[in-house]
């Protein structure tokens, strides 16, 4: 990374760390609106497959050209969840099917050569399927950071993000939280090449914690999520890949663990 890189990288954590908080809304979809009498709920768990954030945006002003960016982001996020409880009736299960699409602006402001800070604000809907499916107005502010390094044949991309998300109406167990994150990603050459594009492959992991989650109680014990881990693989190629006119510039695959929830989750960029 090299001495001149290290008092821009600490200057994007001291950005990342004093900026409002924020959280993605998708992270616990599942327990926004459980499928059950949450009066007779004692225990949930949740499984899930998700294609989180399809990176959909259009640039109003690049950065490569000036000295901030910005940009319209459209993530889309897909899940598929299996939700199962312990109630007063015995144990029930369901299948919830979401869908998220939270637009928002995202300021582009480099710290040095390695790293961008992205702060951000979005609002947006989500819409689920089931019992008490229905649609919940969700909105968010934050920031994001990230940073890439190239030592010898690696690719290595840091990232972290601070947020704070809320929405939903009465029905929604999940009134608002406020997430801290931090991710890494290990790449190396793989040594063959797509649609004319240099391949690269390895692990990535991501730590995700939460705070000031407000959520109605289960019965008489209060419901609690404070921590998720992932870890899996990941692909990219140079240059990125192109489906539909959309770039992807990085993809993973992560499973998911955290109190209650647990699952695949398919990213189409990288999540910071």
């Amino acid at each position: 990374m090299g001495h001149a890189g290290i008092p821009r990288a600490v200057l994007a954590a001291a950005l990342l760390l004093t900026a409002a908080h924020a959280a993605a809304q998708e992270d616990l979809d599942p327990l926004r609106r459980l499928p059950f009498d949450t009066g007779g709920v004692s225990d949930v768990e949740a499984t899930s497959f998700q294609l989180y954030r399809i990176p959909l945006s259009a640039t109003v002003r690049d950065p490569e050209e000036k000295p901030w960016g910005l940009k319209i982001t459209f993530p889309v996020s897909l899940g598929g969840y299996e939700v199962s409880a312990a109630t007063s009736l015995g144990d029930l299960a369901e299948r919830l099917n979401t869908v998220t699409v939270v637009p928002g602006v995202e300021f582009v402001l480099p710290a040095g050569p390695d790293w961008t800070v992205k702060p951000f604000a979005e609002a947006g809907l989500t819409s689920s399927s089931g019992a008490e499916g229905g649609t919940d107005v969700l909105y968010g502010v934050g920031v994001r950071a990230r940073g890439e390094y190239r030592p010898r044949r690696f690719v290595v991309t840091l990232g972290g993000a601070l947020e704070y998300k809320s929405g939903g109406d009465s029905r929604s167990l999940v009134k608002h939280y406020s997430m801290l994150a931090a991710a890494a990603d290990a790449q190396v050459p793989l040594g063959f090449s797509v649609a004319g594009r240099d391949a690269r492959g390895g692990l990535f992991a991501a730590i995700r914690n939460y705070s000031d989650v407000k959520l109605r109680e289960l019965g008489t014990e209060p419901f609690e999520v404070s921590t998720s881990y992932e870890a899996g693989v990941s692909f990219a190629t140079d240059p990125p890949l192109r489906v539909w006119k959309v770039a992807l510039p990085w993809i993973g695959l992560a499973w998911r663990e955290s109190d209650a929830l647990s699952g695949l989750r398919l990213y189409l960029s990288f999540p910071f």
